[in-house]
């Protein structure tokens, strides 16, 4: 997902990249929001681009922030 995002000339709708990567919406919008919380992705008027973190980053589940609370 992170290729097909990073290699898009223009920021992409998560039911075109579904389509792209032959995937369900609902899978693309998931991972998606995950590569968002990770700091990887950004979605803007419901369409999706990679920002500065590494693939590695978004591949990594431990790479993901804490979600403890104090």
């Amino acid at each position: 997902m992170h290729a097909a995002l990073s290699s898009a000339d223009r920021p992409l709708r998560a039911r075109s990249l579904a389509y792209d990567l032959g995937l369900s919406a609902a899978e693309v919008t998931v991972e998606l929001r995950r590569m968002q919380d990770l700091g990887v992705a950004a979605s803007h008027d419901r369409r999706w681009t990679i920002v500065g973190a590494t693939p590695a980053a978004a591949d990594d589940p431990a790479a993901a922030p804490s979600r403890k609370s104090a």
